[in-house]
């Protein structure tokens, strides 16, 4: 009967032993990867409204407008 509380003692202390292992593991995986992630991390872009710029030379005339317009109403019409 001594033989085998040895046994289970020895299990619970392999057992307890084995999950601690896996438990600092998996603390430094996800550790490592949260440190990646936050290393490598896309840096914030402005906005494009603060960034853009309206210039009034770039606008397209009215006669562009209509262009584009025609071509995409005989487009639509194609099919």
């Amino acid at each position: 009967m001594n033989d085998i509380s040895e046994l289970l003692a020895q299990a619970g202390s392999l057992m307890l032993l084995g999950m601690g292992l896996v438990f600092i593991f998996l603390s430094l995986l996800i550790g490592t990867i949260t440190v990646i992630a936050w290393k490598f991390a896309p840096q914030k872009q402005p906005t494009i409204e603060s960034s853009v710029c309206v210039n009034r030379e770039l606008q397209p005339g009215a006669d562009t407008v209509a262009a584009i317009t025609v071509a995409i109403a005989h487009y639509r019409n194609r099919t």
